[in-house]
């Protein structure tokens, strides 16, 4: 098993290191100044002293995030045994209602040897992500609305509402813009003026990063 894992990993080298390099460039090409380094202040010192304790295998799970179809009793079980075993580094729960998904995940970080990414893959809200709460419109509506302060106010409270819920994983913003060479309309993604969405996104990124909230 540790000779697969260590093949894939030589494997997939050249591509994080490309990734390294990448990452930078594309930083100057959008403004970005260094001081705006994800979490620029934290104790690198203390991560480093943590993996030279973990195994392997602990080293891999924290690079899992497992996102099951739907959420029951049998995927609860197998979430809270792979998460004790350090199989996984974090989960995204989607279609739960707020209590269980509540209750799911601090029973899950009272497991885990190290804090768990708790993530989603919502860009507007948290609401979309839950059953019994009052669903929003998908991005690509909510973009319609002339208003960047009405933006800045749906954006501040989705941090507030991944703060309050725990999330610290987010897959947004996103810079998706609608395809119009194909047929189907991609609701996920953002019309309107690309220079806007870049100011949109750049905003977001800030604002989720100052409440350590990681964005990829």
């Amino acid at each position: 098993m540790k000779n697969i894992i260590k093949h894939i990993l030589l494997r997939e080298l050249p591509l994080l290191l490309a990734l390294v390099f990448l990452v930078p460039s594309c930083q100057n090409k959008l403004g970005v100044q260094p001081t705006d380094i994800t979490f620029a202040g934290a104790d690198t010192a203390q991560v480093d002293s943590l993996l030279t304790v973990l195994t392997l295998e602990e080293k891999i799970g924290q690079l899992i995030v497992w996102e099951p179809e739907k959420v029951d009793e049998t995927t609860a079980s197998a979430i809270y045994h792979q998460v004790e075993k350090g199989h996984v580094g974090g989960v995204i729960l989607p279609q739960m209602q707020v209590s269980g998904f509540m209750t799911l995940t601090d029973s899950s970080q009272q497991l885990a040897a190290l804090p768990l990414w708790l993530g989603t893959r919502q860009k507007v809200a948290l609401h979309n992500q839950f059953t019994n709460v009052p669903q929003l419109p998908l991005p690509a509506t909510m973009a319609a609305i002339d208003s960047s302060s009405l933006h800045r106010q749906l954006e501040k409270l989705f941090q507030q509402e991944c703060s309050l819920a725990g999330i610290n994983l987010a897959f947004s913003p996103t810079l998706k813009m609608d395809d119009t060479s194909s047929v189907a309309f991609d609701y996920q993604s953002f019309e309107g003026d690309e220079q806007a969405l870049l100011e949109r996104a750049h905003w977001t990124f800030q604002n989720l990063h100052a409440h350590r909230i990681l964005t990829v």
